[in-house]
């Protein structure tokens, strides 16, 4: 499914969030969208999913205004991980996986061998096998996290929208989450991950989409953001460098 924004502006009240966006996002590619605080990228990554609503312009799934699809089939088709994502239910790992199935189910229908596989191999992705009978509250945060990021992924959507997926995590794993999103790319999804690590971006991102005060300023591959583009949307230098093939960039310093 192709996902396009059309000259997209989103209001908070009389806050312009996003302005005058427009975006065409193909499956089969992982878009970073990035950005410094406050640039819009929680709403624009919202409009996307359908749950912002647009004050101008649209969202469009596969040429056809957001609008028109049903909330079912668009709850199968986009897999949503919201910022801090949270799940309060008393429920065990397994269970809370298996949420990510009700978009194929029946209201009050039992898994089916299909939804079992999906959920079976989301917990086998996020290496949660060995959590899967303990609650929420016997894991860390990051535990947790993993958790929700393996909710998602058994949706098995044509998309995955990620509102900083690694925030809550250790090193080893926001690589891990990160390479989990990789994961979805080869299978044929589309992923658009909200990220604040800027090497994470660089070194996982086919596309770049760089926001400051709700609009594009950058949208690209990884190579088009500059030392000069991050100087003048984040104010920071930078080392820039590359490790095995893959760029890495280091904020160094404050600018000004």
């Amino acid at each position: 499914m192709r996902i396009e924004a059309s000259d997209l502006s989103v209001r908070y009240g009389a806050r312009e969030a996003i302005s005058r966006v427009s975006l065409n996002l193909q499956p089969g590619a992982m878009v970073g969208l990035i950005g410094p605080n406050g640039a819009g990228k929680t709403t624009l990554i919202r409009a996307l999913a359908g749950l912002a609503a647009p004050a101008a312009g649209e969202i469009l799934y596969n040429g056809a205004p957001s609008r028109k699809m049903p909330r079912d089939m668009r709850a199968r088709k986009i897999a949503y991980l919201a910022q801090s994502g949270s799940a309060e239910w008393p429920l065990q790992v397994e269970a809370i996986v298996a949420l990510g199935r009700l978009p194929h189910r029946r209201a009050f229908a039992a898994l089916t061998s299909a939804d079992a596989a999906a959920v079976e191999r989301a917990l086998a992705a996020a290496e949660l096998g060995a959590f899967r009978g303990r609650t929420l509250g016997e894991l860390s945060g990051g535990e947790r996290a993993r958790v929700l990021i393996a909710r998602a992924l058994a949706v098995e959507a044509d998309w995955l929208l990620a509102d900083e997926p690694v925030a809550a995590l250790d090193p080893l794993h926001q690589l891990r989450a990160m390479a989990l999103l990789r994961g979805e790319v080869l299978r044929g999804a589309g992923v658009v991950a909200v990220l604040h690590d800027l090497t994470l971006a660089v070194r996982f991102c086919d596309r770049l989409i760089l926001l400051n005060g709700g609009r594009v300023q950058l949208d690209g591959p990884p190579a088009a953001l500059t030392a000069e583009v991050i100087a003048r949307i984040y104010g920071v230098e930078v080392l820039r460098g590359e490790h095995r093939g893959e760029a890495f960039v280091l904020p160094w310093a404050a600018l000004g």
